[in-house]
C-alpha cells in the first residue's frame, strides 16, 4: 500500500520526498489558485463546521478548499506561505480529520511553544506504535494524526479528559481555542510559557519548599475531620 508520501510523488519513497512534496505543491496549487480563489468545493450543510473550528483553532492561517484532479493530495499546509489547502469533491468527517491535521502542522510551527511541544512529542515518541515507516513515523506528523483523532473524537461530541502535563491537555487547549487566544495576545508570537496555570500547579506540586507545609496541614484537617 502507498504511504501519503508515495501518492503525493508519484513514484518510489525516497530520501528527498519532502523537498519534492514542496515543490509540486507550490507550482501545481499556485497555478489552480490562479483559476479560482476559492476553488469549486461544495461546502453545502457542512460549510459552518469547517469555518467555526478554522475561526476557533487558528484563523490566522489562511484557508482554501478546492477541488482539482491534478493535485495527488488531499490536504496540505503551505509553511511559507501560511496557507492550508483541502483538496477534495465532498466536505465530510474525512474532509474534517483533513483540516484538523492540517491545522496541527501550521500550529506547531506557529503557535505553539516548544514546553507544550516537548510534552506531544515525548508522549507519542515513548509510547506510540511504530510503523516501520519514516513518514508515518516523523514525529511531526504522529501528532498531526493523533491530534485530529482527538479533535475529531470532540466534533463528535466526547469529553476527553485531559491531565496537566499531558499531550491531551495541549490537544484541549488548542481545539478550545486557548493556544491562539494565547498567541494573538503575544502579536502572533508563540507561547513559549506554555500554560501558565499548569505550570504554577505543577511547580507548586512538586517544589518540597511549599509542597511539605501544605501536605501537613492536609493531614491535620483530615485527621481532624475523621476525629
Amino acid at each position: 500500500m502507498q504511504t501519503e508520501a508515495q501518492a503525493i510523488i508519484g513514484q518510489p519513497y525516497n530520501e528527498n520526498w519532502k523537498e519534492e512534496y514542496e515543490k509540486s505543491f507550490s507550482l501545481d496549487v499556485l497555478n489552480e489558485l490562479e483559476k479560482s480563489d476559492s476553488g469549486p468545493m461544495s461546502l453545502s450543510n457542512n460549510r459552518e463546521v469547517f469555518k467555526s473550528h478554522h475561526e476557533k483553532i487558528a484563523p490566522s492561517v489562511k484557508l482554501i478548499f478546492l477541488n482539482s484532479s491534478k493535485l495527488a493530495f488531499s490536504g496540505k499546509y503551505h509553511a511559507k506561505r501560511k496557507l492550508i489547502v483541502i483538496n477534495s469533491p465532498s466536505a465530510t468527517e474525512f474532509e474534517l480529520n483533513t483540516l484538523f491535521h492540517e491545522l496541527w502542522h501550521y500550529a506547531e510551527n506557529e503557535m505553539i511553544g516548544s514546553s507544550e511541544l516537548q510534552i506531544v512529542y515525548d508522549e507519542l515518541h515513548n509510547q506510540g506504535h511504530k510503523w516501520g515507516d519514516d513518514y508515518l513515523d516523523a514525529i511531526d506528523e504522529r501528532a498531526a494524526r493523533a491530534f485530529a483523532d482527538y479533535a475529531n473524537a470532540r466534533n463528535e461530541g466526547l469529553t476527553i479528559p485531559s491531565k496537566r502535563g499531558t499531550a491531551a491537555r495541549v490537544f484541549e487547549r488548542l481545539y478550545d481555542g486557548k493556544i491562539y487566544e494565547e498567541f494573538a495576545k503575544a502579536g502572533h508570537n508563540k507561547n513559549e510559557k506554555g500554560n501558565v496555570l499548569d505550570n504554577a500547579l505543577t511547580a507548586l506540586l512538586i517544589s518540597p519548599i511549599i509542597f511539605t507545609p501544605l501536605a501537613t496541614i492536609f493531614l491535620i484537617i483530615n485527621h481532624n475531620i475523621h476525629f
